[in-house]
């Protein structure tokens, strides 16, 4: 055999293997391959010969490579041909058909249908591009740059993972929710024991209590009302039987304290009157904790976002509707300001009512050098007649209570700017609750939506 012929065969199979294993045409191998170096210059030991061109893309067809079908959205095939604008023809481009690929981390991908469709690319279009071919070295043998073809652009794939990833969300709280409304569930949670009874709770009244100029949150404030009720009929006697007959309040759980929602929340849930969202009744079995709730998963308690921070801090007294301490007529002489401590997870009983008003008179007894107001003190005094059943060794229709303002642990009387703003007169009456406990160590009775803590007039007095 001719030694020169040899000798040409291995050289031009030696350029053909180059050409092959770099960016040369379509490969039927994966097409998940490392993207190599793009740079320009010969700092990697490759130099590159830049020829200024244009590309035509010849097709654009649906993908059937295996490896394309993972991708979350619908693979193309752009195929595109390059000319050289001075008419050069080069091993690496002349007479041959690309595919185009998107750089993704350490790998290549084909694009998708949104990406032709934003960059507006259809057959036989062309416009400018750039190749570089290699002159010297072992880096890819030829790359393309073109604006209107970019490989970085990968916000088709961004957009599906992202909803990929919600819609996984969504059919987890889906999975989840439908767990919760089949069967009761019993968890282990902070060392105790919990029975999840699943349910409904049905929104009976979105109703606004205090506009922002009187609220410590900087916002209007809501009052929630609902009731549970649970998926299986409760035996009489449960021990929680008599919790689904009652209505409740939802609220925010701010650093301990129970704070009203704002219009903003409302909004954002779309709270209405007739409602129904999916809940559970948690339920204490076993250990030393909070003995029960109404766990909503679709109402948030830590979604503080309307909260502005310039107007409430933690451990901060939140004007909110407060406890009315109950006293006697025999203790009054002996006026003590403090408020015994009591345990925070205790388990209430709501009895539905109404408050009037008995008395309203200026306490001049009372020495005002003990006080810590420099105004006249009022007392107000207010007898609760409940509208239902009730435990009667629990409440005394017949009991009269005082009505103290409360902040940081201490009882204040209101005085005479509280009196005229509430217009706080004998007989007066409005629709309240009482709650008495009936677990967990706590002794005071707390009324709800009666008398408000309201600590404008205080707040001004305490600071002159």
């Amino acid at each position: 055999m001719n030694k020169r012929y040899t000798f040409y065969t291995i050289i031009a199979l030696l350029v053909s293997t180059l050409i092959f294993i770099g960016c040369g045409p379509k490969s039927t191998g994966s097409q998940l391959q490392k993207v190599p170096d793009t740079s320009t210059s010969t700092s990697t030991g490759c130099s590159y010969q830049e020829v200024k061109g244009k590309f035509k893309i010849q097709y654009i067809k649906p993908s059937t490579d295996i490896i394309s079908q993972s991708l979350p959205y619908e693979a193309v095939e752009i195929g595109y041909t390059f000319i050289a604008l001075d008419g050069t023809k080069h091993v690496s481009f002349t007479d041959k058909t690309f595919t185009h690929y998107l750089k993704s981390d350490a790998s290549r991908i084909l694009p998708g249908t949104g990406y032709v469709a934003k960059y507006k690319l259809e057959e036989g279009m062309s416009y400018p591009m750039t190749a570089f071919v290699i002159q010297n070295g072992t880096c890819v043998p030829i790359k393309f740059f073109s604006s209107k073809l970019p490989d970085d652009d990968l916000s088709e794939l961004n957009a599906a993972q992202n909803k990929a990833t919600e819609t996984a969300v969504e059919t987890q709280k889906a999975e989840q929710a439908q767990k919760l409304a089949t069967t009761n569930r019993t968890i282990k949670e902070g060392g105790c024991t919990y029975e999840y009874i699943p349910g409904t709770v049905a929104i009976n009244e979105v109703k606004k209590i205090r506009y922002d100029s009187d609220s410590d949150m900087g916002y209007d404030e809501y009052m929630i009302r609902y009731q549970f009720k649970p998926n299986k009929a409760m035996a009489s006697d449960h021990i929680f039987y008599n919790l689904t007959k009652k209505i409740w309040s939802h609220s925010l759980a701010y650093y301990g304290n129970a704070v009203p929602v704002g219009p903003g929340y409302v909004a954002k849930y779309g709270l209405s009157s007739g409602m129904t969202l999916n809940a559970s009744m948690k339920t204490l079995k076993e250990g030393n904790c909070e003995v029960f709730e109404i766990v909503i998963p679709d109402l948030p308690r830590d979604d503080f976002f309307e909260i502005k921070p310039s107007k409430i801090k933690p451990g901060e007294d939140l004007n909110m509707v407060g406890e009315v301490h109950v006293f006697s007529d025999n203790n009054e002489a002996s006026f003590d300001p403090t408020i015994e401590a009591e345990p925070k997870d205790c388990l209430y009983e709501t009895v539905e009512g109404y408050t009037r008003v008995t008395t309203v008179y200026e306490e001049r007894s009372v020495d005002l050098s003990t006080l810590a107001t420099n105004y006249q003190p009022f007392v107000v005094k207010f007898v609760f007649t409940p509208i239902e059943d009730y435990d009667k060794s629990k409440i005394n229709p017949n009991q009269v209570h005082q009505f103290f303002i409360v902040k940081s642990n201490r009882k204040y009387y209101p005085g005479p700017g509280y009196i005229r703003k509430h217009d706080i007169k004998v007989n007066k009456s409005f629709p309240s609750q009482v709650q008495y406990p009936v677990a967990g160590g706590c002794k005071r009775l707390r009324f709800v939506n009666s008398l408000e803590n309201d600590l404008e007039e205080l707040n001004r007095d305490l600071q002159r």
